[in-house]
């Protein structure tokens, strides 16, 4: 038996290195199966041996061997393929280092991002927990402050009005603003709302939502016509017959023109906001023989005439609409609107003077009274004209002695006296006569002699004030202090010296949309001087659409007059160069902008004219609305809707001066109107 185990051993090496030998040649053929089917063949020759027991311990040891080498084998095996393909992994390796390298890459930039991201929603979390609810609103205000200067700047160089995202992104800003709501009007004027500061949303909002004009979408509308009480309506009427005008396009704020005579006349106004007039019983607009941009319709005070200043290029001249023909032989660049004359129509209609058939053109820098009925020149020659009550005053210029017309063009007091100054309120003369300065009313009667004049340097203003008038002169000696001259029914006169300097005649206007009774004060009241009416703690007047204002005793003012002390000074870090033969067209095209109207335009310019004049070169600051509201507010109540402050510093130089232009804003008018002015001179 011992024999036969040892066979069987030999037999079992004999299988090994054949095993080793097949791993080998055959690296592919790993199986097991051969030896298994060679053990069993072992296993049928040790079941016909006697002692089974013994050859089933043998045959137990003989497995044991041969899992524990099969697992070696197999080891080994792993191990040599390992090694066959370490040569095929190299050749692959560079496309992956690349791959790795643009991952990598990538990964960086995600991750930079992601970083950054997250500093800015830091930031915003910052800005929430810093800024109070009156920084947020200043920074609003400044991100719309300086957005407005970036489009007037643009605009003033270019004539370009920018869109908001262009002019955003000329804006350099210590914060991230962004405004859902955003506009730009035609008046260079921002409006900003639902505002978030670095992401953080605000309840602040910047300017004033302008609502435009409404053009209606329709091409025409009706016009109804009562023949029993013969009165035309827009409104419909029940038994009224109808009538169809034809527009052509969109158009807005349709008028009747009222009077008897031409009842069946209508004015509208275009998407242009030019005027067009038609005869509403043929829908046929007037004038139909000539091609003009605009037909202003002219009323007085009895109401609409027959005739129009009629707009044909740039030139104007008038027309009898109703028949067609052309009135005056000469053209001219506009007509001149006296604020506060006749009744008002939806666009820029033409007032006459008072309840006469006159009107005022402007051609070239002379001015002419036209009777718009017959083309027949009433006045002309004059770069002043002004009205005082029911007279026009006339001159060469503001600060030039005067000469008085009535509104048909009959002079008065010719050769009476020497030289006159001005005409307050259509009844107080300021004459030179014998060298004394004389106040005198229109029939003829001194009312004050003020004394010698030989020491009165140029003309500046004269105003209503309180019972009587005050006027301002300067002194010939000392271009810094003037002199006043008072006059009062109830105190007598009064002269005195006053300073030129600080903020000299500040003089607002109040326009509400209705009849309305408005109060005025100031938050330093403390700052204020001379005053009309008198001011204890605040104004308190009935205001008229027209500008009219009338105390508790229904005394009438057309404005509310101060002086103030000198609180507030500039260094001319920009501003504008002005000679004195240029002032009247930079006063002019730079007031207009700004937003006055024609009387205020006026008034502004007939008082601080001469002041430039007599300078010869002048700088000049215009102090607008916030900087004048930062050192001494305006409270009105009610609240207007559009609130104008201007002051203008003038400082006499030498020599030209180069400056940075001033960035002006303009204001757009609408609802209730108040506005400022004033000026201080260095």
């Amino acid at each position: 038996m011992n024999d036969d185990i040892k066979k069987i051993d030999e037999e079992i090496e004999n299988l090994k290195n054949r095993g080793k030998h097949e791993h080998v040649e055959e690296k592919e053929e790993k199986e097991t199966d051969t030896k298994k089917f060679d053990i069993d063949n072992y296993e049928e020759e040790v079941v016909e041996d006697e002692d089974t027991k013994e050859i089933e311990e043998v045959k137990e040891t003989r497995e044991e061997r041969l899992n524990k080498e099969e697992a070696e084998e197999k080891v080994e095996a792993k191990e040599e393929k390992k090694e066959e393909e370490k040569p095929k992994k190299k050749k692959k390796i560079w496309p992956f280092i690349l791959i790795g390298i643009i991952l990598l890459i990538i990964i960086i930039i995600v991750v930079a991002l992601l970083l950054l991201n997250k500093g800015k929603e830091e930031v915003e979390v910052d800005t929430k927990d810093t800024l109070s609810s009156k920084e947020q609103k200043e920074v609003i205000n400044g991100y719309g402050e300086a957005i407005e200067k970036v489009i007037s700047v643009y605009y003033n160089d270019q004539n370009v009005l920018l869109k908001f995202d262009d002019a955003a992104k000329l804006v350099n800003y210590d914060y991230k603003v962004k405004c859902s709501t955003h506009e730009v009007y035609e008046d260079g004027k921002v409006y900003l709302n639902k505002c978030k500061i670095d992401g953080v949303s605000t309840k602040y909002s910047y300017g004033e939502e302008q609502k435009e004009i409404e053009f209606n979408e329709a091409t025409s509308f009706k016009v109804y016509y009562d023949k029993t009480n013969k009165k035309a309506s827009l409104e419909k009427i029940t038994g009224a017959k109808e009538y169809i005008v034809n527009t052509g396009g969109k158009f807005s704020e349709v008028n009747l023109l009222s009077k008897k005579d031409n009842l069946q006349y209508v004015e509208w106004m275009d998407e242009e906001y030019k005027t067009h007039v038609a005869d509403y019983t043929t829908g046929k607009e007037v004038l139909a023989n000539i091609t003009y941009s605009s037909c202003q319709p002219i009323h007085n005070n009895s109401g609409y005439t027959s005739y129009a200043v009629v707009t044909i290029g740039d030139k104007c001249a008038i027309y009898n609409y109703v028949t067609g023909d052309k009135i005056t032989s000469t053209v001219y660049d506009y007509a001149r609107s006296f604020f506060g004359l006749g009744v008002s129509g939806p666009a820029e209609d033409i007032p006459a003077l008072e309840d006469t058939n006159n009107v005022v053109l402007q051609k070239g820098n002379s001015q002419e009274v036209v009777d718009f009925t017959s083309g027949q020149v009433i006045l002309s020659g004059y770069n002043y004209l002004a009205t005082s009550g029911n007279y026009l005053v006339v001159g060469e210029e503001y600060n030039s002695f005067k000469e008085i017309y009535d509104f048909d063009g009959n002079r008065y007091f010719q050769n009476k006296y020497e030289k006159i100054y001005d005409l307050i309120d259509g009844k107080y003369m300021l004459i030179n006569q014998d060298d004394h300065i004389l106040l005198v009313n229109t029939n003829g009667t001194i009312l004050n002699d003020f004394g010698s004049n030989e020491k009165f340097g140029s003309y500046n203003f004269g105003l209503k004030y309180n019972d009587g008038v005050l006027f301002q002169i300067g002194y010939e000696d000392n271009e810094n202090d003037c002199i006043e001259l008072i006059y009062s029914k109830s105190s007598g006169s009064e002269k005195k010296t006053t300073m030129c300097g600080g903020i000299a005649k500040p003089i607002l206007y109040l326009y509400p949309k209705k009849t309305t009774n408005v109060t005025v004060s100031f938050e330093h009241p403390e700052y204020l001087e001379t005053t009309y009416p008198k001011f204890t703690n605040k104004w308190s007047v009935k205001a008229h659409s027209n500008g009219d204002l009338y105390d508790k005793d229904n005394k009438y003012y057309y404005g509310l007059y101060w002086d103030e002390k000198k609180v507030h000074s500039v260094d001319f870090s920009e501003g504008f160069y002005v000679e004195a033969d240029d002032a009247i067209e930079f006063l002019e095209e730079k007031l207009t902008y700004i937003g006055l109207n024609d009387k205020e335009r006026n008034e502004f310019i007939t008082y601080w004219l001469p002041v430039m004049e007599k300078n010869k070169k002048n700088l000049v600051y215009f102090e607008l609305t916030d900087e004048r509201e930062s050192y001494n507010k305006i409270n009105i109540s009610p609240k207007p809707d559009t609130l104008l402050r201007l002051v203008i510093h003038i400082k006499k130089v030498n020599k030209k001066v180069d400056i940075p232009k001033e960035s002006l804003t303009h204001t757009a008018r609408r609802g209730f109107v108040a506005v400022e002015w004033g000026g201080t001179t260095y």
